[in-house]
């Protein structure tokens, strides 16, 4: 990621140029794109590490309703949980300067350890996308699992239905609801190649509702959804 560059220049770089935004300030339309916004960049305001309340890791390619919708669920929780609290959140688009791209990408390690908590929206193409992967190798590495949120994608949960349906060793469902499959839950798809064990509790196996998942379900701030200390 740093290739050259001083990794003492670099950190000091991260800090005076990291950035968050307030959720309420964003839109469903910032999620039809990834391309250069400088009104978007413009809602966003410096950061303190250490103060921003998400990392958001997600996949360009898939659909902007559907990560829109379950980032909502998850905001609200947060909300209810916090006093009513606004989460801030650290999302490329709105916190890297355009023009600045290549540059502040050198950056990411900063900026992701500077945030409580990691909020993996689990599409269908995030493992395949390289970013999504870095992103969450950077925070195993730069924190741990204890504090990773995973929002389960509706087409992935259709996916994993369907699988359920047409596989003869599919079962009736578990105490939770998630049906006994074949198919790796994120959290084991997320975990292969971490440093240790994960775990994962399904709150809701909905199809018509967001699924919010933890990792670890132990964990105070991740199951409650939110990042308070």
């Amino acid at each position: 990621l740093i290739g050259s560059r001083g990794v003492d220049e670099l950190h000091a770089k991260a800090l005076a140029t990291l950035r968050s935004i307030r959720l309420d300030l964003l839109t469903e339309r910032d999620f039809d794109s990834n391309a250069n916004d400088a009104d978007l960049f413009r809602r966003s305001e410096r950061a303190v590490f250490g103060e921003v309340d998400a990392f958001v890791s997600h996949s360009w390619r898939d659909d902007a309703a559907d990560k829109w919708r379950l980032l909502q669920s998850w905001r609200v929780d947060f909300k209810r949980r916090s006093g009513g609290r606004e989460p801030t959140i650290w999302l490329d688009k709105a916190c890297i300067e355009p023009g600045d791209v290549d540059t502040q990408l050198a950056l990411l390690p900063v900026y992701t350890a500077s945030c409580r908590s990691f909020i993996v929206i689990f599409t269908t193409t995030y493992l395949t996308r390289l970013w999504c992967v870095v992103e969450l190798f950077v925070w195993m590495h730069v924190r741990d699992t204890t504090s990773i949120v995973v929002l389960c994608g509706r087409d992935w949960l259709e996916t994993r239905a369907s699988s359920a349906s047409n596989s003869p060793s599919s079962t009736a469902a578990d105490d939770v609801g998630t049906p006994r499959t074949p198919t790796a839950s994120p959290a084991s798809q997320l975990a292969r190649g971490s440093r240790g064990s994960s775990s994962v509790m399904p709150v809701s196996s909905s199809t018509s509702a967001p699924a919010l998942l933890v990792l670890p379900p132990s964990h105070p701030a991740a199951c409650d959804g939110s990042a308070d200390e």
